[in-house]
This record gives structure tokens, C-alpha cells and sequence, in this order.
């Protein structure tokens, strides 16, 4: 069975569409359903399982971290091991320390919000190699101490609270208590080492960092030297760490530094969960094919009503495959049409799945962009392809079997197309996916709703809430160890200054300070309970910490002992 294309093969279907709106219309808004699905998980799945740094020479930015062998769990590595690292290592170059914090940033109007702040080194904008749009970059002389303190702004941050002024350069602005001079404004869409909105040096000194196992914890990046490799860097840090590990065995014993391409040393994807993730697309073609399915019985309606026109060209010398290819070539027409309706529709959703996705995590990498990438448009040519076939050429071959007897029957003037065991079996499934999905709809729309009508245990809708933190600094703008007495005095004192404030506005009854609210996500922890006269037993539970009257403003009432 051969066939071929032409022009008028197109043509002829581009005239078809026109011919049948109800078919184009139904089949074509389905194709794009499916395609919108297909290629808009593809893409996020792509970006996160082959993420790509979108800065020059990106794929020879290497991030490093440390294995602890005895819990089988990578690590953030220590001040100390990055400065070893850094004294040592030849395989990788301008190696850079950061540290992700957030501040308070108060700026001329008096106007205050917590902002992500990269405590980083100035070897982090010579690895990204990207130039500031105003101003300069940090350099190695505002790491020194004494130096004055300055800031460098994201590109987003720059139009929405300065309004892009280029003037901002020289501005001061206060982040937390202390004051910084705005020394640079980064282009848009740079955000490395993670998507930071602000940019400060980083005042740690690796040189005192000489207790490996107390210094301040950092993650590490840096460039592969030219020449060098991913497995050379990877097999000169092994050798690295058996000598660290031989020099300090009580606290690197089970240690051992992994070099990874920057975006895994962020996103730490395993292959076991990266193919878990990529076998989601089997189900997103499998969901192609059974809409395709449907379009193809409108097809096969349609090649039904053509059954004289078929059997005549069959008759003047048309192959069987160059028919097959006709029908082939009108779905094609048809799945393009629906490839690019759907195609826009993932590029405007991508913008707001990643801003949901950006809402909902902390750490949130800048590679990630809401843009098709060349992959996706040819993963959805495939899908196209696949598509046509399944709803042109499945029905072309079933329309087209026995077109010799066809020519006989439209002689005698009777017969037609008939539905065979297959096409019956796909009537059949259709159906059942039919009436499948409203329950599986209702039941899910009901769980939901059960969500949305949970009771809480407390009048929810008359509470208001409020997440607080304070940066890590005394009134001299020392830093101060967030688990010593003076941090704890100084929060513990801010604390109750806010409760006076809030009990005193309009309207507020009752304020409590606590880890997490009631009804949230609450982190867990093993404990043992002693029970007299038997064994204890180990409980998992999950645990927060609140403040005296937490129980009293939520109207809860100790059951038993005290609060």
C-alpha cells in the first residue's frame, strides 16, 4: 500500500474544515484540549527533570554539596568545607558562597516588606557573567570587613518599588536596622543564585572558620575550569573528601562533597523520581488518543456519507493507501488547527502556573520561565502526528477495507459503511469514560467542598493572621545567634510590644503568637511515652510551639492538666 502527499491533499482538507464546521469545530476544540494538556505538563516537566541555566555557558555552572553516607541524604555544606574546597579544588574556578535570609526592606517612604535576600559572595556575578542594567555588581572590596554596606536590586523589584528609576544608584534603603547604599540594578530575568529579590555581601570569613563542625552552613557554587569536566571536578572533590574525612573523621567521616549541575544542586531531582515524573506524559497521550478516538468516530461518520465518492475514486484507479492518505492529510489539517489553538493556550497558562507555583514556594528558581521551549514545539508536532493518525488514518483504513465489494453494494444500491468488533469496542469505552467522568467529577467536587466547609473548631471567619519575623540583629546591628539569650530577650520583648499594639486597634479581642495556626501544616516529631507498668512506646506527632494564651484566644479549652 503506498501513498503520498501533495498540496492538494491540504488543500482538499483545508476545504473539508469549511465543508463540516460541526466536525471542525467539536474535533479541532478537542485536539487543542488535549494538546493544551499534553504539551503544557510537558513543558513544566521538562523545565524541572532538564532544567537549563539561561546565562552564558550555564551548563558548565556547577553547585556542590555534601553526602552524609550513614543517613543516605545530601546536605547544605559547612563555611568551613567551602573554604577547603575553595583553597584546593583546581577543577572548578571563582567558587562562591551564598546564603538564602529574608529582611525587612523599608525604603524612603517609609513603606516595609520582607524581601529574599542573597547573602552572597562576589564570585557569584563572575560565574553568572551577566552585566548590571545600572550601576555595578558586588565586589570582592565590599566583602571586606568594615566595608560600607550595599545592595544590589533585582530587575522587579527595581520597577515596583522604585518605579525604574535609573537614579536609584547611590539611594540608601534599610534593610531590617541597618542601611545600605544601592550600588547596582540587575537586568531582567536574573536571579541566580536562586530568584532573590536583593543581593548583599556575604560577611563571613572562611579563614575563621576553623571548627568543622560549627561553622555557619552555605551553599557553594562555581564554573568549571576551562578544560575541565563534570567527571574530573567529580573525581578530584572524591578525593577531596577522603582526605577531609581522613584529617576530621569525627565530623566528616560519613561525609563526602558531590559536584552537580547548579540547577540539581537546588532542585535535587533523583532518576528514580525524575522518570516517575516524566511517565505522567504516558497518561497525558493515552488521554490524546482516547480524545482522538472520539474524533475519529466523527470521521468515520463522515467518510460514511462520502462512501460513493471513495468507491468512485477507488474505481478510477486510487489506491487504497493514496485514499488512507487523503483522510490522513484532512485530520492533519485538522490536528494542526487544534496543535496551534492549543499552543497558545499554553503559552498564556504557563504564566499563571508558574506564578501559582512561585505563590506556593519559597525557593523558587529563576531558569524556571513560563516560555515553550523548541522541545515542546516538537513534542507537540509528534502529538499532532499522532493525533492525525488516530483520528484520520485509523478511520481511512476502516473506511477504505473492501472498497471492490463497496463499488458492488453502491451498485445494487444498498449497504454502507459498518462498525466492526474494534470500532464497537471503542463506542463502548467512550461511553464508559462518559459516564465515568461526571461521578469521578462529582465525587471530586464533593471532597472538595467538604474542604471548603470543614469545620475548623472556631469561628474561623473572625480571625485574622499575620506572619512575623525578625532579623537576627542587636540594636547595633551585630549580628546575634538566633538560638543565644540575647536574640531570645530582644524577640521576646518585640513579641510583646506587638501584642500591645494589635489588643489596642478597633475591634481586636484577643491576640496569641504560635509556630502555626490550627488547621495548618504542623511539623512532626518522634516522641517517647512513658506508660507505667509496660513498655514506652514511640509515637510520630506533629508539635508546635505556642505562646501562654494561644488556647484561650481560640476559645479551646484544656481538657485536662493545664495549658
Amino acid at each position: 500500500m503506498t501513498t503520498g502527499f501533495s498540496s492538494l491533499d491540504f488543500k482538499l482538507g483545508l476545504r473539508m474544515l469549511v465543508r463540516y464546521p460541526g466536525l471542525t469545530g467539536v474535533g479541532g476544540l478537542a485536539i487543542a484540549f488535549a494538546i493544551w494538556v499534553g504539551a503544557g505538563t510537558f513543558e513544566v516537566i521538562h523545565q524541572l527533570v532538564f532544567p537549563k541555566l539561561p546565562l552564558e555557558q550555564g551548563e558548565r555552572i556547577v553547585g556542590v554539596k555534601t553526602l552524609d553516607r550513614a543517613a543516605a541524604r545530601s546536605e547544605i555544606p559547612t563555611l568551613h568545607d567551602f573554604a577547603r574546597w575553595a583553597a584546593e579544588a583546581r577543577t572548578v574556578e571563582e567558587m562562591g558562597a551564598f546564603r538564602h535570609v529574608e529582611r525587612n526592606l523599608i525604603t524612603g517612604d517609609g513603606n516595609g516588606e520582607p524581601v529574599e535576600v542573597a547573602e552572597v559572595g562576589a564570585a557569584a556575578f563572575r560565574v553568572a557573567r551577566a552585566a548590571p542594567l545600572h550601576g555595578r555588581p558586588l565586589v570582592a572590596e565590599d566583602e571586606a570587613p568594615g566595608a560600607a554596606p550595599v545592595v544590589v536590586l533585582s530587575h522587579d523589584l527595581w520597577r515596583r518599588r522604585f518605579g525604574g528609576d535609573p537614579g536609584v544608584v547611590g539611594r540608601e534603603v534599610r534593610l531590617g536596622r541597618s542601611v545600605h547604599t544601592v550600588v547596582g540594578v540587575m537586568p531582567e530575568g536574573y536571579g541566580f543564585p536562586v530568584d532573590q529579590a536583593l543581593w548583599v555581601p556575604l560577611h563571613l570569613d572562611p579563614l575563621a572558620a576553623a571548627a568543622p563542625g560549627e561553622s555557619p552552613r552555605v551553599r557553594v557554587f562555581g564554573r568549571l575550569a576551562p578544560g575541565a569536566t563534570l567527571e574530573e571536578a567529580r573525581a578530584e572533590f572524591a578525593a577531596l573528601g577522603e582526605r577531609m574525612a581522613a584529617d576530621a573523621p569525627e565530623t566528616h567521616g560519613q561525609l563526602r562533597p558531590r559536584v552537580l549541575p547548579y540547577p540539581r544542586s537546588i532542585l535535587e531531582v533523583s532518576t528514580l523520581s525524575a522518570v516517575g515524573v516524566g511517565s505522567i506524559n504516558l497518561f497525558l497521550v493515552m488521554l490524546l488518543v482516547l480524545v482522538c478516538g472520539n474524533v475519529a468516530l466523527l470521521t468515520f461518520a463522515r467518510a460514511a456519507t462520502r462512501e460513493r465518492e471513495l468507491v468512485l475514486r477507488g474505481a478510477l484507479g486510487a489506491t487504497r493507501g493514496r485514499i488512507v492518505g487523503q483522510l490522513f492529510a484532512e485530520a492533519l489539517v485538522l490536528a494542526a488547527l487544534g496543535a496551534a489553538v492549543g499552543l497558545a493556550a499554553v503559552e498564556a497558562g504557563l504564566e499563571h502556573a508558574f506564578t501559582a507555583l512561585r505563590a506556593a514556594s519559597d525557593f523558587f528558581p529563576f531558569w524556571l520561565r513560563p516560555r515553550l521551549s523548541a522541545v515542546t514545539v516538537a513534542y507537540t508536532v509528534v502529538l499532532t502526528v499522532l493525533a492525525a493518525l488516530v483520528a484520520g488514518g485509523l478511520p481511512g483504513l476502516k473506511a477504505t477495507r473492501g472498497l471492490r465489494a463497496g463499488l458492488q453494494r453502491a451498485s445494487a444500491g444498498g449497504g454502507g459503511f459498518r462498525f466492526g468488533g474494534v470500532w464497537t469496542a471503542v463506542i463502548v469505552a467512550q461511553v464508559a469514560v462518559t459516564v465515568a467522568f461526571p461521578v469521578f467529577a462529582y465525587v471530586l467536587y464533593d471532597e472538595i467542598a467538604d474542604l471548603r466547609n470543614a469545620d475548623a473548631g472556631f469561628p474561623d471567619e473572625r480571625y485574622l493572621s499575620v506572619r512575623v519575623e525578625m532579623d537576627p540583629f542587636g540594636a547595633d546591628g551585630a549580628p546575634l545567634d538566633p538560638k543565644g539569650e540575647a536574640f531570645r530577650a530582644r524577640y521576646a520583648a518585640a513579641v510583646g510590644r506587638l501584642a500591645e499594639r494589635f489588643a489596642a486597634e478597633p475591634g481586636v479581642e484577643r491576640v496569641a503568637f504560635g509556630e502555626s495556626l490550627p488547621r495548618l501544616r504542623h511539623p512532626d516529631r518522634w516522641i517517647e511515652v512513658e506508660i507505667p507498668g509496660a513498655a514506652s512506646k514511640v509515637e510520630r506527632v506533629t508539635r508546635a510551639a505556642v505562646a501562654p494564651d494561644f488556647f484561650a484566644a481560640f476559645d479551646a479549652p484544656v481538657l485536662a492538666g493545664r495549658g
